[in-house]
């Protein structure tokens, strides 16, 4: 399956940019997920739970920034995960890429190619469609949030 999802966000490109490469804080932005830590250079574990449908799974997986292109404002990663008691997973390549529209206003562009195996895959493609536009719609909302708020020095 693939997705593809765009959103236009109240923030200069350079803070939004400088959100999106702190891979651990950039996480925390999406629904569900429950921890991220890092496992070396450009690897992070990670533990995500959400409901699809009357189902509830706590996907348990690795990301692995493939891409970081800071000229161009693009990241590249790929991610797999697991369920500990539904039979499957997910495996995921995922580009971010950031274009300024205005001086206070960046578009986010999100290009997910994303494989269901196994029992998570008999969801159904509209089932799983809805839940990850519910998804992109909160994390985009919180990043904006979050890059929005003071920085501590």
């Amino acid at each position: 399956m693939e997705f593809e999802y765009r959103a236009s966000l109240p923030v200069a490109v350079n803070t939004l940019w400088t959100l999106l490469v702190d891979i651990p804080a950039v996480a925390l932005c999406i629904p569900g997920v429950v921890s991220v830590e890092p496992l070396g250079e450009d690897r992070y574990r990670g533990v995500l739970k959400l409901r699809i449908g009357p189902v509830g799974l706590e996907l348990g997986g690795q990301i692995t920034v493939e891409e970081l292109l800071a000229a161009e404002r693009q990241l590249v990663f790929s991610g797999e995960a697991k369920d500990k008691r539904i039979p499957g997973g997910l495996r995921t390549r995922t580009q971010l890429v950031l274009t300024t529209l205005e001086p206070e206003l960046t578009e986010l562009l999100v290009v997910t190619e994303a494989h269901i195996l196994g029992k998570l895959g008999e969801f159904g493609q509209s089932i799983i469609k809805r839940k990850t536009d519910q998804v992109m719609q909160q994390f985009t909302d919180n990043l904006a949030r979050k890059a929005g708020e003071p920085t501590t020095t």
